[in-house]
């Protein structure tokens, strides 16, 4: 079985762009230099000094370039400080290309894709780790909606890409799931990881990348889930209201019992709390 392929890119690449498929090209680009850089990362110099080789073998084989020009550095954008050096800019075409070969991608621009990075990239920002499988099927949806030639066996919108990206974005606790609300949701698929900076900035959206709705963000989650995109759970004791419980990871079944081990741990450090404050009551009553 082949090693499943994910790609990263910042939440706010979901804005980025003039249009849905330029926007989600941004998050494959980012994806590609984040993969380089992931790998380079966590490897030791003689593992991605292999894997650089076979890299250059694949572009090589495939008729693409092996390495960087001085045109290639040129044509890359400063960082936000303007202060892009001619070896970053070579590194990071290198990374791209470690990235481009990681993921098994054909064809493109290492270039390009480092000139994506640069523009849309912020370090400090929230990201997401998505499926190669996922971002394609996004991908191919909207060259087709873009009138591009091709098919798509399992079509994803972009409004059910926001909404998955903006899941994915969110932190997982210790058990393996997420609360969101639809108020997160909608904020995290216009690229924001908080309401409040989305309420600041929601009017400065571009039309691709315009709020969800509350109905609109109900049919697209209940479309993923039933697709298993997730697993969701509603953590409630009545039959409306509660909280809403996400995880990439967790089938419906094993969810609802971590769901059920994260109420019985908070009910336990609650009933202990509650436990200290009314011996302290007690320590420092009043004797008349």
């Amino acid at each position: 079985m082949s090693e499943e392929k994910y790609y990263t890119a910042n939440l706010s690449v979901l804005r980025s762009g003039n249009s849905e498929l330029e926007a989600l090209n941004n998050v494959l680009g980012c994806g590609i230099v984040n993969a380089g850089i992931g790998f380079a990362e966590s490897k030791d110099a003689d593992e991605v000094q292999e894997a650089m080789q076979r890299a250059r073998e694949k572009a090589e084989k495939e008729g693409g370039q092996v390495s960087a020009r001085k045109s290639d550095c040129d044509a890359m954008p400063g960082d936000e400080l303007g202060n892009l050096c001619r070896s970053d800019a070579s590194d990071l075409w290198d990374k791209a290309l470690l990235g481009w070969s990681i993921l098994g991608i054909s064809g493109g621009s290492r270039t390009k894709n480092a000139q994506t990075w640069l523009k849309v990239h912020r370090s400090g920002e929230v990201f997401f780790r998505i499926k190669g499988d996922f971002l394609w099927q996004a991908i191919y949806t909207a060259r087709r909606e873009a009138g591009f030639e091709g098919s798509v066996e399992r079509p994803l919108s972009w409004r059910e890409f926001r909404i998955l990206a903006s899941i994915l974005s969110a932190k997982t606790n210790t058990y393996g799931f997420v609360f969101l609300g639809w108020g997160s949701i909608q904020a995290r698929a216009c690229g924001y990881h908080s309401k409040k900076l989305f309420n600041e900035k929601k009017d400065t959206l571009p039309p691709h990348c315009q709020p969800l709705t509350r109905s609109m963000i109900r049919g697209a989650c209940d479309k993923l889930e039933a697709l298993g995109f997730f697993g969701r759970v509603r953590y409630a004791g009545g039959g409306v209201g509660g909280l809403m419980a996400y995880s990439v990871t967790l089938e419906r079944a094993a969810l609802v019992d971590a769901v059920k081990r994260w109420q019985m741990a908070n009910m336990a450090f609650k009933t202990k709390v509650d436990s200290h404050r009314k011996s302290d009551q007690e320590a420092f009553k009043r004797k008349r």
